[in-house]
């Protein structure tokens, strides 16, 4: 007697990714080009498609950003602390928790 057993299986990542207002997954978002004066609001969601809650912070960096293995453009502590007086963008909310597959409205 021979007998047949069918194991279907789907497997899942699990990760936090952002997405927009379509409900694409996004890593940039484009302002476009904003004057002086204007405001621009750009909607996204935090995704949590884990099992588990994970504490999140919103963080702006532009002096430590490199491409493939160039050295990083590192601030001084004068420059960071500059930049963070004045910031011109915001998110809110900037820290919290995310619960286990849900998402947040950024």
């Amino acid at each position: 007697m021979l007998k047949n057993i069918d194991v279907s299986a789907t497997s899942v990542d699990y990760y936090v990714f952002l997405i927009d207002s379509n409900g694409a997954l996004s890593q940039n978002f484009d302002f476009g080009d904003i004057y002086f004066g204007q405001l621009r609001e750009i909607e996204a969601f935090l995704v949590n498609n884990s099992p588990q809650k994970f504490n999140f912070r919103a963080k702006f960096l532009t002096g430590i950003q490199t491409t493939g293995e160039e050295i990083p453009n590192l601030q001084t502590p004068n420059e960071l602390g500059q930049e963070q007086i004045q910031r011109i963008m915001t998110c809110s909310p900037a820290e919290g928790i995310i619960d286990s597959y849900a998402q947040v409205h950024l």
